[in-house]
């Protein structure tokens, strides 16, 4: 998440230094560019240790690539319709750009638009104003033609909005302010008491949408497992993701008792290895683990920088080890001596688990409750 909003502050702070070049304010330029010197330096070893990984066959593609944002309701329409070609989909999305930004921003789309309407009708802009509608345009325009290409979803598109967010939020108590006073409204218009009324209605009912679904974010985010648990829900993702079964609570804080267990007798310089997700990261270990692992996931993460073939090469004996129930443990600890892996991490979701036979059963753990198995390598 940081990359990318660094990337779209990168972006801003580039133009933002044009547009000071150009206004001939040399201070604030010298200041800036000071600033991003500094950040470039301490940025250095972090850019020269991706670049040098990348250098292999990795992940391939570039960080950034052209596409306008989609709008599923239009994608779908076409499709339905039978016009399903790649252009036709791409001029559809680009046309209803302005009602997809508006059901997403809701609230803040009115404001962005009353706000910009106001500062090109200005005849004096102060460099705040500048600032913020430079940043703001940014993040628009990155959202609406550039995704994130290393990975299937589209980070950057989401995470550039909360640009566009952020400066809305700043200028939403003016437009409330406008908007119920009898002073003008809309850059120096006057505006007709119906009208008024009218707006402020569709303001208000954007403002109460946009709540009610951060509160039901909210409370899904908090309360979808629990509810699952209780049957309330169906299981869903939470199925492929979370726990299998209507179990999770007990499942979560077994296994924190397991991580906990390892944080107190491990050294911080320990690896741990967990039967690594296909399609997704480990969840439990993201939350629990403080040590570090070999893979947290099937494909390694080389998204985010690394090589393809490094990961083959230590995944499919990782995979082995939680997979193959004919593994004796003395080819167990060759493995892990090979990865340099210190202690293992079985779970009741792992495959081998009900494989009475497999080594996680014939094999003396230094941890166990009903859901989890800890075994050390040595």
């Amino acid at each position: 998440m940081s990359v990318y909003l660094g990337f779209v502050f990168a972006v801003f702070a580039v133009q933002w230094c044009l547009l000071l070049a150009r206004k001939q304010s040399h201070r604030e330029l010298g200041t800036l560019a000071l600033s991003g010197v500094i950040a470039l330096a301490c940025l250095l070893p972090f850019v020269a240790e991706v670049a040098s990984s990348a250098a292999g066959a990795s992940s391939g593609g570039t960080f950034v690539q052209f596409k306008v944002r989609g709008f599923v309701l239009a994608e779908r329409f076409l499709i339905e319709h039978h016009l399903s070609d790649p252009g036709l989909i791409t001029l559809g999305d680009l046309f209803t750009l302005p009602v997809n930004y508006f059901l997403e921003l809701g609230f803040f789309f009115l404001v962005m638009v009353w706000r910009l309407k106001r500062f090109f009708k200005q005849r004096k802009r102060t460099n705040a104003e500048w600032c913020a509608v430079l940043m703001l345009i940014t993040g628009l325009w990155i959202s609406m033609f550039l995704r994130s290409s290393t990975i299937s979803n589209n980070d950057l598109g989401w995470r550039s909005c909360l640009f566009i967010q952020f400066i809305a939020l700043l200028w939403a108590p003016d437009y409330l302010a406008a908007l119920f006073s009898r002073k003008r409204l809309g850059g120096g218009q006057p505006s007709a008491k119906a009208q008024r009324h009218t707006w402020a209605i569709i303001a208000m009912a954007c403002l109460i949408l946009g709540v009610m679904g951060t509160i039901h974010q909210a409370f899904v985010l908090r309360y979808y497992a629990p509810m699952v648990d209780a049957k309330l829900l169906p299981p869903g993702m939470a199925a492929g993701w979370l726990s299998p079964d209507t179990d999770t609570g007990h499942r979560a804080y077994a296994t924190r008792e397991a991580y906990t267990w390892l944080q107190k007798k491990l050294p911080q310089n320990a690896i741990e290895q967990h039967d690594p997700p296909m399609w997704h990261d480990d969840s439990f270990y993201g939350l629990y683990g403080e040590r570090q692992t070999v893979a947290s996931s099937a494909g390694c993460n080389i998204a985010i920088g690394g090589d393809q073939n490094d990961c083959v090469k230590v995944i499919r004996p990782i995979l082995d080890l939680f997979r193959n129930p004919t593994l004796t443990f003395e080819r167990v600890q060759y493995v892990c001596n090979a990865l340099s892996i210190d202690v293992l991490i079985a779970r009741d979701q792992d495959d081998l688990w009900k494989k009475p036979n497999s080594w996680i059963w014939t094999t003396q753990p230094i941890f166990a409750n009903d859901y989890v198995r800890v075994f050390s390598c040595h």
